[in-house]
């Protein structure tokens, strides 16, 4: 990961990846093939990026920043890969079914976006403060 292309670490490329493919889990639903979204299948996402959120804040504070950033992207590869098999699966109603796995497995993926900027600029997202207060000079 230390890696360089350029003056670049190859991490850095991953985390800019990241962030791309994570602006939105409803880039996944338009790659089904559909252009709504049911409420069913919206509260399922949303449920998904929040409980995700969650895990990904309490893995990075409790674990090193590698794991919380590196996990996202099985994910997505699930996703990914539940996506692509979906077309081939005869039964219609299986195959929905396993689409919308994939939805919530890129969700799950994707709810990690917001980590993986705020470590990107070396922050963990929480103002370092300091107890420390100085007088200020009067002249």
């Amino acid at each position: 990961m230390s890696i360089r292309i350029g003056d670049w670490p190859i991490y850095s490329f991953l985390l800019a990846l990241m962030q791309i493919i994570s602006v939105s889990s409803y880039q996944i639903v338009l790659l089904t093939g559909e252009t709504t979204q049911t409420p069913e299948k919206l509260y399922m996402v949303a449920a998904t990026y929040i409980v995700t959120s969650m895990l990904w804040w309490a893995m990075e504070r409790n674990f090193k920043s590698v794991y919380a950033l590196s996990c996202p992207w099985f994910f997505f590869g699930l996703a990914f890969l539940l996506l692509g098999v979906s077309p081939f699966i005869p039964d219609w109603r299986v195959a929905s079914r396993i689409e919308d796995a994939a939805t919530c497995f890129y969700s799950a993926g994707a709810s990690a976006g917001a980590l993986s900027f705020a470590l990107n600029f070396g922050d963990e997202g929480m103002p370092q403060f300091s107890l420390v207060t100085y007088p200020l000079n009067t002249v």
